[in-house]
């Protein structure tokens, strides 16, 4: 086998000035020290409400993706949440898209520690959010809510240990 195929592909960053935790936080298995020690970067500033059209500003969903796509879910998940407060109140289709993100991530780290009830708990309650989004919009806040189903799908049909593609890519 060559070096070449051995080598994982680059992961893509949306917000790459801010750097990612050199490990996650996984319940059950890490120390509980590790679940206090998780500070958001001081760089996203405090979470405000963003409007949908200007997404790209959202640093706290960029930060969450970016976390997400590194398999760091409880890290992905407190940051969204601190973002769902700030939006709460304000646009109620970002308030459903920020919990379908958050319960995303839950199903993910569930899946990754084999606990696969509560993941497909929270991948069907997901899914539920992001249908709901995607009878208005195909595309929300750059993601393909068709394709985050699709990938949430394939986590409840999928068999416990295999992995799963979970690299959540953003469209312009």
């Amino acid at each position: 086998m060559s070096e070449e195929m051995n080598q994982t592909p680059a992961l893509q960053r949306y917000l790459p000035d801010v750097s990612l935790p050199a490990s996650s936080y996984v319940p059950g298995i890490s120390p509980p020290t590790a679940k206090e020690d998780y500070t958001i970067p001081n760089a996203l500033g405090q979470p405000v409400f963003v409007p949908q059209a200007k997404w790209q500003n959202q640093s706290y969903y960029l930060y969450g993706i970016d976390l997400f796509n590194d398999d760091k879910y409880w890290e992905a998940h407190e940051v969204w949440g601190a973002v769902l407060k700030a939006t709460k109140g304000f646009d109620d289709d970002q308030t459903l898209f920020f919990q379908a993100l958050i319960q995303f991530s839950a199903a993910r780290l569930h899946s990754h520690c084999d606990r696969w009830r509560q993941a497909k708990f929270q991948a069907g309650r997901a899914i539920q959010k992001f249908q709901t989004l995607s009878h208005s919009h195909q595309i929300f806040m750059g993601l393909d809510l068709t394709g985050a189903i699709s990938k949430l799908n394939k986590l409840l049909t999928d068999a416990p240990g295999k992995p799963t593609e979970n690299q959540l890519q953003l469209l312009s």
